[in-house]
């Protein structure tokens, strides 16, 4: 009895029988985990990536774009929802003209605050016609609203292009005007945005730059100091800008020091008032047009 004691002692093992354990559930929720971390870093990334492209393409406008409607329900509202609104048209021509402006009245290497703060600009169409021109633009600290007369729609069909802005607006957007202690006269202003506004080809000179001559003899063209009127005075601006490029660049960077009367004409033309008379006297009127 004592031997068949010995003996099962002598057979039983060692070392413990080992617990087998299935380790399938800690992998699948291991391999759940590690893709769930994968994917959180995949869309950080992506999402870093769509902010910046956002922020470069907000920074290539420079500024912010808005456009309002409030002639909503009426048939001008309707017309520019349908033309300008719904395809992004509207934005698209404020940018291009913007861009056009830009290049026109600053140099590429200008510092951006070498430039006009311009943080926002914003198109909105009246709600009434009871406004003093078609068009009007106004700043508020670097914010800007072109307000639209709703006449402006009438008759407006797919096919038209009613409302190009001739840059002129832009113009009045990105131009210096003096400040407040030497403030260029408002023609000077208005005569360089019709300058723009032909330089980009909204617009051509046309008998408005003419005057009966004297003894009346015919016309002729008027010249600085001679007039007030813009349109007048955007002749000579435009052709002193074709025959010494650059001219309206360094008009508009004369007028951010402040307006000296003739001397700031005359510091950006490089010329003398009635140099400058001469040649545009006997000059030939442009027909350039640029494709906005």
């Amino acid at each position: 009895m004592a031997d068949q004691h010995s003996t099962s002692h002598l057979h039983r093992p060692l070392l413990p029988t080992p617990t087998v354990v299935s380790t399938a559930r800690f992998d699948n929720r291991n391999f759940f985990s590690s893709n769930s971390d994968v994917f959180l870093r995949l869309t950080l990334i992506l999402s870093v990536g769509l902010i910046s492209l956002w922020a470069n393409h907000e920074a290539s406008k420079g500024f912010q774009v808005q456009i309002f409607n409030d002639a909503r329900d009426s048939p001008a509202g309707k017309r520019f929802d349908l033309f300008y609104i719904s395809n992004d048209r509207a934005t698209r021509i404020l940018l291009n003209a913007s861009t056009f402006v830009e290049h026109l009245v600053y140099a590429p290497e200008d510092h951006p605050n070498h430039k006009k703060p311009v943080h926002r600009v914003a198109l909105r169409l009246a709600s009434t016609s009871n406004l003093t021109a078609d068009e009007t633009v106004t700043n508020h600290g670097g914010k800007f609203v072109i307000r639209l007369s709703p006449s402006l729609m009438q008759g407006l069909t797919a096919g038209s292009s009613r409302i190009n802005f001739r840059c002129k607006h832009m113009a009045r957007v990105w131009l210096w005007d003096g400040g407040e202690e030497s403030r260029a006269p408002s023609w000077v202003i208005e005569a360089a945005m019709e300058c723009v506004s032909r330089m980009a080809g909204f617009g051509v000179g046309g008998s408005w730059e003419e005057l009966p001559a004297e003894n009346g003899g015919g016309r002729r063209r008027v010249c600085w100091g001679e007039t007030t009127d813009a349109r007048m005075l955007a002749g000579i601006m435009e052709h002193s800008e074709r025959h010494s490029k650059g001219f309206i660049r360094r008009l508009n960077q004369a007028l951010r020091s402040g307006w000296r009367d003739r001397a700031t004409v005359e510091e950006a033309a490089g010329m003398t008032v009635e140099q400058m008379c001469e040649s545009y006297k006997h000059s030939s009127p442009p027909n350039s047009v640029v494709d906005l």
